[in-house]
């Protein structure tokens, strides 16, 4: 996730998106999915970490932004 953030968002993106992106990096997604090695991160595990965040009342376009980043970092990384 770091690496695809400074190597691909930090050329791609303006600052205040580059911003959002690192806040939702920090706060959610790397508490959560940080511990799991890429090879072993599943859907279900995923779809884990999606509940709990609907279950913090997230909003529907926070949760999808967080979706679009985990994607997008597994797919830069090569994950299926």
């Amino acid at each position: 996730m770091d690496y695809w953030h400074q190597e691909y968002t930090e050329v791609n993106l303006k600052h205040n998106t580059l911003l959002a992106y690192e806040r939702a990096i920090r706060l959610q997604i790397k508490p959560a999915l940080g511990k799991y090695r890429i090879r072993s991160l599943t859907a279900a595990i995923l779809q884990t970490f999606v509940k709990d965040l609907y279950r913090k009342n997230y909003s529907k376009s926070s949760l999808e932004i967080f979706v679009c980043l985990v994607n997008n970092a597994l797919k830069h990384a090569g994950h299926p």
